[in-house]
């Protein structure tokens, strides 16, 4: 499932843009306190962590669907039944 679906490139993504938009609504939290609480740095780094976490699992749920992008260039032939050797691969990659 790991090789066949793009799950991996999706964590990262997840993970990435996840983390910044709690940093990015920890900081507006800070700016614009919600309902005139006090809100320390802590707030910021709790936010960006639960982002860092619900940023991948949202995006492996996605990931799973999504074909392997690093093979796009390989399905022609895997479908002809062409036998593939990794050095082969990186050769006709160049």
């Amino acid at each position: 499932m790991l090789q066949s679906s793009d799950v991996v490139h999706s964590l990262e993504r997840g993970v990435a843009l996840g983390g910044a938009t709690g940093v990015l609504l920890g900081l507006v939290a800070l700016v614009f306190p919600p309902a005139e609480f006090a809100i320390a740095g802590g707030a910021v780094i709790a936010l960006s962590l639960a982002g860092a976490g619900f940023g991948p699992w949202t995006a492996a749920m996605i990931g799973v669907d999504e074909p392997n992008a690093r093979l796009e260039r390989l399905r022609g032939a895997i479908r002809d039944g062409q036998l593939l050797s990794w050095p082969t691969c990186l050769h006709r990659a160049r």
